[in-house]
C-alpha cells in the first residue's frame, strides 16, 4: 500500500473518532501535549575519553516513529474542528503526572504504572493505564475550567397501550409448591430469601 493511501486512510478513521467521541459527549478534554518535544533527540553523553556512550537514541527513534504514525496532533485538530462544528468545547489540559496518579486516593507515583496495567502503591487501586489516565484528564478538566456535571435522567418511552406494572425483581417458585405455601421443614428455599418462597405476577408479589 503506497505511502498516500495510508495517509487517507488514516484521515477517514481519525475524522470516524472524532465525530464518534463529538457525537457522545458535550465537551472534549485532551491532554495538551508537546509532540515536538516528545520527539526530540535524546542529549549526547559523552565520556571522559571524549568517545560518546549509549544514550537511549535507538529505542526513542521506534517511540518516534509510533508518535508519528499515530498522528496525535492531527486528531486533536479534528477534534477541535467537529467540537465547534457542533457547538461543543475542547478542553486542554496539562498532562503532567495524568498516568501516575491514582484516581481514588491521588497519590501520585511513577511505579504505580505497570505496562498497561495500574496498581496504586499507596491504596492498591487495579485499574486500565488508559483507563485510569483518561478519568485524570477528565477530572483535571472540570477542576481547571470550573465545570459543572450535570446528570441526565433517562427518557421514559411512549404510553403502551396495555398498561402494566414493572417487577423490581424475579424469583422462581420451588418445584411443587402452590401460592401462598411455604417450603416444609428441610427443603430448600427459593432465590436469595432462605425462609420464604416469593412468586412475582404482573409485578405484583404474593407472599
Amino acid at each position: 500500500m503506497s505511502k498516500n493511501k495510508i495517509q487517507q486512510k488514516r484521515g477517514a478513521h481519525q475524522w470516524w473518532v472524532a465525530h464518534k467521541i463529538v457525537r457522545k459527549s458535550d465537551a472534549v478534554a485532551v491532554e495538551d501535549l508537546q509532540i515536538k518535544n516528545m520527539m526530540k533527540r535524546c542529549k549526547p553523553v559523552a565520556s571522559e575519553t571524549g568517545r560518546f556512550l549509549p544514550n537511549g537514541q535507538a529505542a526513542k527513534r521506534g517511540l518516534n516513529r509510533s508518535i508519528a504514525d499515530a498522528s496525535w496532533y492531527a486528531l486533536t485538530q479534528k477534534l477541535e474542528y467537529v467540537a465547534a462544528k457542533s457547538g461543543k468545547k475542547l478542553y486542554r489540559v496539562d498532562p503532567r503526572h495524568t498516568s501516575q496518579t491514582c484516581s481514588k486516593c491521588r497519590h501520585v507515583d511513577k511505579e504505580s504504572r505497570n505496562g498497561e496495567k495500574f496498581i496504586c502503591t499507596n491504596c492498591g487501586h487495579i485499574d486500565g493505564a488508559n483507563l485510569q489516565a483518561a478519568r485524570k484528564v477528565r477530572k483535571k478538566a472540570i477542576e481547571s475550567y470550573g465545570l459543572t456535571i450535570v446528570k441526565r435522567l433517562k427518557k421514559v418511552g411512549r404510553d403502551s397501550s396495555k398498561p402494566g406494572q414493572l417487577s423490581l425483581f424475579e424469583i422462581e417458585l420451588h418445584e411443587g409448591l402452590s401460592d401462598n405455601t411455604l417450603p416444609s421443614k428441610g427443603s430448600p428455599a427459593c432465590g436469595i430469601f432462605p425462609q420464604r418462597a416469593f412468586r412475582c405476577r404482573s409485578g405484583m408479589l404474593r407472599k
